[in-house]
């Protein structure tokens, strides 16, 4: 009787095929080189945790980074319990951002901070719970500590 099967070689070559093909699909998956839940790609916008709500103020100073394509363009904020009456860019720390009519555009690698003008004032030592609206329609929130 004769044993036949693939060589050695050839079962090493197939195997480290099959996790090559599954690296880069776990890569892109995490890294949001797709999307599987919308036809459109995230921003990719994270919160610093140094973002806070200045009681004194009435103002919630919100750090973001961007780090994905496309350039994130926001057109709302909403701080729970109040009406948001101004949203400017406070400062740029790295990259670009620019306020226009269809709200405030970061580009990609951008470190900003944003600043969110509030009526009422939340009292300090509150918990200040904040979301951020895209152009590509995502919903980005957080919270943050009321500080005087």
């Amino acid at each position: 009787m004769s044993r036949s099967g693939i060589s050695p070689v050839i079962a090493t070559v197939i195997i480290v095929a099959v996790a090559i093909a599954i690296s880069i699909a776990v890569a892109g998956w995490l890294l949001g080189f797709w999307n599987v839940t919308s036809t459109e790609k995230s921003e990719g916008i994270y919160f610093y945790y140094d973002t806070y709500y200045n009681s004194t103020e009435g103002a919630l100073y919100l750090h973001i980074f961007t780090h994905l394509r496309p350039e994130a363009t926001i057109t709302k904020v909403e701080v729970t319990g109040t009406n948001v009456t101004g949203i400017d860019v406070y400062s740029i720390v790295d990259g670009d951002a620019y306020v226009a009519s269809d709200g405030i555009h970061v580009r990609v690698g951008s470190d900003v901070w944003l600043r969110v003008t509030t009526s009422p004032v939340i009292p300090a030592g509150s918990m200040v719970h904040y979301k951020v609206y895209t152009a590509n329609g995502f919903v980005y929130w957080s919270d943050c500590l009321s500080k005087s």
